[in-house]
């Protein structure tokens, strides 16, 4: 078993990964991207100013998908958003 970001992300082969990334749909994309920001948490990258922006910004980028669902649900029933 191989891993990445500190043990945080597995894989079986650099090959499998290669695929992995090639095939990778959205979810997994900001799950990567958490558990990257994560590593680099851990190993003292960020000061705790810098680390409470990235996670303001990584959750903003998580919930933009429900929050256009919303939009579009008021706008389809004749609602307006605003």
């Amino acid at each position: 078993m191989n891993t990445i970001f500190g043990g945080l992300f597995n894989y079986e082969t650099k090959e499998s990964l290669d695929d992995f990334i090639k095939e990778i749909d959205e979810n997994s994309a900001k799950k990567i991207i958490e558990l990257s920001l994560l590593y680099c948490q851990k190993m003292g990258m960020f000061t705790l100013e810098e680390s409470h922006i990235v996670y303001i910004c990584l959750d903003k980028i998580k919930n933009k998908k429900d929050e256009d669902i919303i939009l579009h649900n008021n706008n389809s029933d004749g609602n307006s958003s605003n």
